[in-house]
């Protein structure tokens, strides 16, 4: 039976319920390709949060809705409109972040901060979700044959150690941009703009690094690809993906 969070504080309330949608939510693996990237959580996840104790989005006011039947004008209340600083979770991975979150916790007889606690937990059931995929992906490569346990074997391998650990390659970097933006659309209880910012400047050292290691480019390709149509499943035209440009120092 799931548990009614709505008495805890608010930060730990939804971690505790990003925490168990995550445990709950169905792993999916693709028929094609070698990410992972579908969401698998049977319903409505806004509707299972609420269920959980979460606070219902306000209404529209009934003002406001005769104005947009009147006018045709819309609008809707979204909690998302989010950019993750991708840079920082794939050069260092939510491990380390982890970890830095627990130093900076209070000595034992002061008070726990529900911030950080929250943030910690929430970090963690991520990592432990992406372990899953992992587990799901080696089972089925352990049953397959041929090509097909061949591409399940790489898919798994993407997952084995992104969460806890920094990405180490570009097929990893890309796996662990997929399952942040999942992760981060559960939480906030919604899908739409989610925009992945500077995503050019996050991957391009990981592209670079599998040139140099002797990866064919046309297998980098490849991935991106199969990236671009993970994202496309999202089918939100405010995702937005910055390419080209100057960064922080001018570059």
């Amino acid at each position: 039976m799931p548990t009614d969070h709505a008495s805890l504080p608010a930060p730990i309330r939804e971690a505790r319920i990003l925490e168990e949608l995550l445990r709950n939510a169905r792993i999916e693996l693709p028929a094609t390709g070698r990410l992972v990237g579908r969401l698998g959580l049977a319903g409505n996840f806004a509707e299972q949060a609420i269920a959980l104790g979460a606070p219902a989005p306000p209404a529209i006011p009934e003002d406001a809705a005769q104005m947009r039947a009147r006018y045709f004008t819309f609008g809707e209340y979204n909690l998302a409109h989010t950019t993750l600083n991708h840079q920082l979770i794939l050069q260092h991975g939510l491990g380390s972040l982890i970890e830095r979150l627990h130093s900076l916790e209070p000595e034992p007889d002061e008070p726990t901060d529900p911030m950080l606690a929250g943030m910690a937990i929430a970090l963690s059931a991520v990592c432990r979700w992406i372990e899953r995929h992992w587990k799901a992906a080696h089972a089925a490569a352990e049953a397959a044959r041929g090509e097909e346990r061949t591409r399940l074997e790489s898919l798994a391998e993407a997952c084995r150690l992104i969460g806890w650990h920094p990405a180490h390659s570009f097929h990893e970097a890309l796996q662990a941009v997929l399952f942040m933006r999942l992760a981060v659309g559960l939480s906030e209880r919604s899908q739409a703009s989610l925009s992945l910012g500077r995503l050019d400047q996050d991957l391009l050292p990981f592209y670079r690094d599998d040139l140099a290691a002797g990866v064919p480019q046309a297998e980098l390709e490849e991935l991106l690809a199969d990236f671009f149509v993970a994202l496309n499943e999202f089918g939100d035209p405010a995702s937005t993906v910055n390419l080209g440009g100057m960064d922080a120092e001018g570059h």
